[in-house]
């Protein structure tokens, strides 16, 4: 048994010989008139060229070419171009920016709670300084001891939510930083992926120049070899 590509050989050659041989008889039916036989035979070796065109396009692969030939390449690379894995900016890097613009502005962590143990702290001492007070002047030099302390408490939770606000600032920088890498990125793919459309176009457009410079030496050959037959006929009368 044949295989499929031995048939589509068989069918190449097979379809040149009828050309060949239809060539013949045009040149003997015409007796040597090449003004009549050239005009007949054109066409003829057309109609051959489309049958072999047609044989070796039966054998399959993309888009009903034979598999890796010029044409089967250019089917698969417009297939590959829709394939073109796309980037995609990450969900993670704009919920870390969403977190971050919220948290700019919140309190620290416990500060409210730390206000409140302050003032209660604050108003307790002051309530044992009324109750066991012996005059005016030991209230007074104990009430401003406790409003001291009560200050520089204040003052320490205030620089410490001035660092806490700060660090907020500089996560808050990190994810515009971290989004303005993603859209870089992104533009890159796109920059990417277009040069990849520009390589595909520029290999598309060298097969199809090969293909038709192979085309045409074929054809050429072709008429080469009818002609140098129509001459040898036509000098052996």
């Amino acid at each position: 048994m044949f295989t499929k590509s031995k048939n589509i050989f068989i069918k190449k050659y097979l379809l040149s010989g009828i050309c060949l041989g239809l060539i013949i008889m045009v040149n003997y039916f015409t007796k040597s008139n090449y003004s009549l036989a050239i005009p007949i035979a054109i066409p003829i070796v057309a109609a051959g060229l489309a049958g072999i065109g047609g044989a070796a396009a039966a054998s399959g692969g993309s888009g009903g070419y034979k598999k890796y030939s010029s044409r089967w390449t250019t089917e698969r690379l417009n297939e590959l171009l829709t394939e073109d894995p796309k980037y995609t900016s990450s969900p993670y890097a704009a919920k870390t920016l969403a977190l971050a613009e919220t948290l700019l502005n919140s309190r620290m962590p416990g500060a409210a709670a730390r206000e409140r143990n302050i003032y209660g702290s604050g108003a307790n001492a002051m309530s044992g300084i009324t109750r066991n007070a012996t005059d005016s002047s030991q209230a007074l030099a104990a009430a401003a001891g406790i409003q001291g302390q009560q200050t520089d408490a204040f003052n320490s939770l205030q620089m410490q939510e001035g660092q806490d606000y700060y660090n907020k600032l500089n996560n808050l920088n990190s994810a515009y930083g971290g989004m303005t890498q993603e859209y870089k990125d992104m533009f890159d793919d796109e920059v990417r992926r277009w040069q990849d459309q520009v390589n595909t176009v520029m290999t598309q457009y060298k097969m199809r120049t090969k293909r038709r410079a192979d085309a045409g030496k074929v054809i050429g050959g072709i008429f080469t070899g009818a002609a140098s037959m129509l001459g040898s006929i036509g000098g052996g009368k």
